[in-house]
């Protein structure tokens, strides 16, 4: 396992994904191909900070290989506030996030969405209040 989440790192992480500005994917030319009669999402091409952050995550302990179990419990399809998200248990937290990192792997532009919808900083904010309830610190300077 690699380096686990600290405040800190999240708090960059934070800012990284609040960066209205930033640019952090770009859809090839079309993003859908038709090759011999079949018609073929194109992936998007990722940033490196977002490639670092899935890395990160895929690395510590908020990945959660048996998430599948966990998110039997919590309907992926709804939309997620992040009144709900502050809500979630560490465990459920874990299995969210994962369940939007694994799920780039079978339908492309999956983490688009949780960065324009701002799931991955709510992820984040949730990550932090839980960290610190850990710890028995404040979590002030949360939405």
């Amino acid at each position: 396992m690699g380096e686990e989440f600290t405040t800190e790192r999240i708090d960059a992480y934070i800012a990284y994904f609040e960066k209205g500005e930033a640019l952090y994917y770009r859809w090839p030319d079309s993003g859908i191909v038709k090759t011999g009669g079949i018609l073929e999402v194109t992936e998007p091409d990722y940033e490196e900070g977002v490639l670092t952050f899935v890395e990160d995550v895929l690395a510590s302990s908020w990945y959660d290989p048996g998430y599948l179990a966990v998110m039997q419990d919590i309907d992926p399809g709804a939309p997620v506030t992040s009144e709900e998200i502050r809500r979630l248990t560490r465990k459920e937290t874990a299995a969210l996030l994962t369940f939007y990192i694994r799920g780039e792997k079978f339908a492309p532009g999956t983490w688009v969405s949780a960065i324009q919808n701002g799931l991955f900083t709510a992820l984040l904010y949730q990550m932090k209040r839980l960290i610190r309830l850990e710890k028995g610190t404040s979590s002030s300077g949360e939405p």
